[in-house]
């Protein structure tokens, strides 16, 4: 991968990052000034959309190396599965993913494709609140009654949790590629002064 693509790549992730971000932002402002349930259920479903569309976009960023995957986690990373139609020909079709299990596939992967450690805790409160905050996100998709629809202060609590930790797990993670980023550009410039100063002694010759 170029300098150019890399920092490209860095700035998309960047730009939805914000823009993912800001839905968050907008909607807890509100609640401070106005809470209501609506907009709480609205938090909710805004934070898990965050995090599924990162964790999309650092799947996309694994996918640039594909040769260090196997044919089975590149379908993974692609969010492919196959079966078979009744005509016998091979189908693609999504993969049914649960997001506690993408989550650690996600940051594993990415951590494979930068050739950086997967720093991932699953053992702290933040991924106690994730998984608490996360039931919450299954009730209100899936309601069976109109208490379901209800978001406490303490699942309210959780799910603002979850949005700093996956922040800042996030932020471990792209900081790990950007480290890597930087040894590459660096032994890339080592390798140019080596060659001009090869040259230099050859014209001095």
């Amino acid at each position: 991968m170029s300098d150019e693509t890399t920092n490209e790549a860095h700035i998309d992730l960047a730009n939805l990052f914000t823009a993912a971000a800001a839905d968050i932002t907008d909607l807890q402002n509100r609640l401070r000034e106005h809470d209501n349930p609506t907009d709480r259920r609205a938090l909710v479903r805004s934070v898990f959309a965050f995090v599924e569309s990162m964790l999309f976009a650092l799947k996309q960023e694994a996918l640039k190396h594909p040769a260090i995957f196997s044919s089975s986690e590149v379908a993974l990373l692609r969010e492919e599965s196959y079966e078979l139609g009744d005509d016998g020909e091979a189908r693609i079709r999504p993969a049914k993913l649960t997001l506690k299990r993408n989550l650690k596939f996600t940051f594993s992967s990415f951590a494979k494709a930068w050739r950086t450690r997967d720093r991932l805790e699953l053992s702290g409160a933040g991924w106690q609140d994730f998984r608490s905050a996360l039931r919450v996100r299954d009730r209100l998709m899936h309601p069976k009654s109109i208490a379901d629809l209800d978001v406490s202060d303490e699942e309210i609590r959780a799910v603002n949790h979850t949005s700093v930790w996956f922040i800042g797990i996030y932020a471990i993670a792209l900081a790990g590629a950007v480290g890597e980023w930087w040894k590459q550009v660096k032994a890339m410039d080592l390798a140019a002064d080596r060659r001009s100063g090869a040259a230099k002694s050859r014209t001095a010759d």
